[in-house]
């Protein structure tokens, strides 16, 4: 009997989503990053972006990111894009910056917007997000990924900035982008597993076997 309750628990789970590029929040403040489209705001006020280079070809299943609220407000939507680096032109001198759009997905809702603690400098309430995407990236290749919310007005959102990565990333403000000199705080993750199709025929064969064994010990005596 918890022979079979133990298969059924794993047939019915997936395992968790494991980081395989990380930039933890330092609770320091960060840059707007946000669409005010939807109260008459000034539409793509703000996107940041930040750069990140796997080791090996990965499937990224989805991101997870720090951001912290001014206005009391919940994101309506955020959308999230990963771009191709390039080296022509860079704001700022910087080596590399982002080009050509290569992913991109709006998701609706807060992005299981949770709490996590106010920040240090301006005492903002920070709060943690993750939302899917489906982007395989291929190893020892700079990108750059954009998280954007979405807004009633201006100056409501801002993407925390991170620790771990090469200490720039770049903001485009009302049309003109610039360097900025740290990491924002995002994690890639990997995919959610499922179980092997086997799982099933063993449940199956468990089940039977249960089956069976219920009706033997139910035969009347002497049968």
């Amino acid at each position: 009997m918890f022979r079979a309750r133990g298969l059924l628990g794993r047939r019915g789970s997936t395992r968790a989503q494991a980081a395989i590029y990380s930039q933890p929040t330092n609770y320091f403040g960060g840059f707007y990053s946000e669409d005010d489209t939807s109260g008459g705001g000034l539409g793509s006020y703000a996107t940041t972006y930040d750069d990140f280079t796997l080791a090996s070809t990965s499937a990224i299943g989805s991101v997870s990111w720090v951001g912290s609220i001014l206005n009391s407000v919940t994101p309506t939507s955020f959308t999230i894009s990963i771009f191709a680096s390039t080296t022509s032109a860079c704001p700022g001198g910087e080596p590399t910056c982002p080009s050509s759009p290569l992913y991109t997905t709006t998701v609706p809702g807060s992005a299981g917007q949770t709490f996590l603690q106010n920040d240090v400098p301006f005492n903002n309430p920070t709060y943690s997000y993750t939302d899917p995407i489906n982007f395989t990236a291929t190893g020892s290749t700079e990108y750059w990924i954009s998280v954007v919310a979405t807004v009633p007005s201006t100056n409501d959102w801002v993407w925390e900035s991170g620790t771990g990565g090469d200490g720039y990333s770049f903001q485009t403000l009302s049309g003109t982008t610039n360097a900025i000199l740290v990491d924002e705080a995002f994690s890639l993750n990997s995919p959610s597993s499922v179980p092997e199709p086997m799982y099933t025929g063993l449940i199956g064969g468990g089940l039977v076997l249960l089956a069976l064994a219920s009706r033997r010990c139910k035969r009347p005596m002497g049968a």
